[in-house]
């Protein structure tokens, strides 16, 4: 497991791999100085088979998403299958993982039945975002960009947001801010934003819409701008090692370790 390090160009050496990505607990975030989570134990593990040696950082997604563009990383976590990525990133035919999404809400003041996204955007609630995110098309079809377009823009867009969506960092900077009464709601993957309301101490203070407002597959991407000259031909290994290890009781035991 490597420690968290201060954001530098990735290593060249052919055994060395950077691994980034935003904090998204239990998938990787950071605890007691290390980067840990179920995504990295599963990629230990892959990785450890096909013989490299792994570094991971977490760093907001913008900024992570700047380090794909630039080629100054060679994987990256937590990436869902979007056109606009496609020139920066390879995707496995595996995913990681999936999971649905919903609104996190301050407890006691919506009836959670009924808080949708078309409910939030009639309603003129308040609605926290991760800047960068690419969410959903449903997202954006309810609250599109300044220029009237209704899908995702690009991870650095400059692009204005409807004035119903409220950009910050972090999820936790987001569920402080529901917890607290300073925006309606926010949307985040449920067992993302569980975990992370259980380690900031205010699970008690919010809850959660009772149907998804909708689910994503979530792949490693492979950045095609690393500088490691064997990348496509890793993320073709690691898709076959990590279907194969999907099977196993040890994949199982990992994610019981991290949800139980």
């Amino acid at each position: 497991m490597c420690l968290l390090s201060l954001s530098l160009p990735a290593q060249a050496s052919t055994k060395k791999l950077l691994v980034i990505g935003e904090e998204f607990a239990p998938y990787e975030f950071v605890q007691d100085g290390q980067v840990v989570g179920i995504d990295i134990d599963i990629c230990d593990r892959i990785f450890a088979r096909l013989g490299y040696d792994v570094e991971y950082r977490i760093m907001p997604w913008k900024r992570a998403w700047y380090h794909v563009e630039k080629g100054l990383a060679d994987v990256i976590l937590t990436t869902s299958r979007k056109a606009a990525r496609e020139p920066f990133v390879w995707y496995p035919k595996t995913d990681m993982w999936q999971g649905d999404f919903v609104f996190f809400y301050q407890k006691g003041r919506f009836k959670p039945e009924f808080l949708d996204l078309h409910y939030a955007k009639t309603q003129g609630l308040s609605v926290g975002i991760i800047q960068g995110n690419s969410y959903h098309q449903s997202v954006w079809q309810q609250f599109p960009y300044g220029n009237g377009r209704d899908s995702f823009q690009g991870d650095l867009t400059r692009e204005t947001l409807h004035p119903q969506l409220y950009p910050v960092a972090s999820l936790k900077q987001n569920l402080l801010k529901v917890a607290s009464g300073r925006v309606d709601v926010t949307i985040a993957n449920k067992t993302y934003g569980m975990y992370t309301a259980k380690l900031l101490g205010v699970a008690d203070q919010l809850a959660y819409s009772t149907q998804p407002l909708y689910s994503k597959r979530y792949p490693a991407a492979f950045i095609k701008r690393s500088v490691h000259p064997d990348i496509q031909q890793i993320a073709t290994e690691f898709d076959r090692e990590l279907a194969t290890f999907k099977k196993t009781q040890e994949y199982q035991n990992i994610i019981a370790k991290w949800l139980n």
